[in-house]
């Protein structure tokens, strides 16, 4: 008698590796190590009580400048839409006022009136 072959399937769970993942997408970067001598000499440098106060004053004119140049934007971008409201509430009213149509029967009442008004003065 023959045997029944039976397929056998191997099934593998797959598990989430987040290290390997993350290391694909890191780039390659090459690491600059600075020379001792240069750091000795920067730090001699700018513990110099004058070079101290001076970098200090540069350091707080930055960000006078930096907070006021913001400040000065807002200001004017606040200014500029409060100008804009106010115009297009001004442009309602004003339509809102006269909502007559121009046709020939508005025009024939506005010269009737103008005659009207110059006789008065007259």
């Amino acid at each position: 008698m023959k045997d029944i072959k039976t397929k056998q399937k191997v099934q593998m769970i797959k598990t989430k590796d987040s290290k390997a993942n993350i290391k694909h997408f890191i780039k390659q970067q090459t690491l600059r190590t600075r020379n001792t001598d240069k750091d000795t000499r920067q730090e001699s440098i700018s513990s110099s009580a004058n070079v101290q106060a001076t970098n200090s004053v540069k350091r707080t004119a930055k960000q006078t400048f930096v907070e006021s140049s913001y400040r000065t934007t807002k200001f004017i971008k606040g200014r500029r839409n409060e100008h804009k409201i106010k115009k297009q509430n001004t442009l309602t009213n004003r339509n809102e006022i006269n909502p007559q149509k121009v046709s020939y029967i508005s025009k024939a009442k506005q010269t009737v009136v103008n005659k009207v008004n110059a006789s008065k003065f007259k």
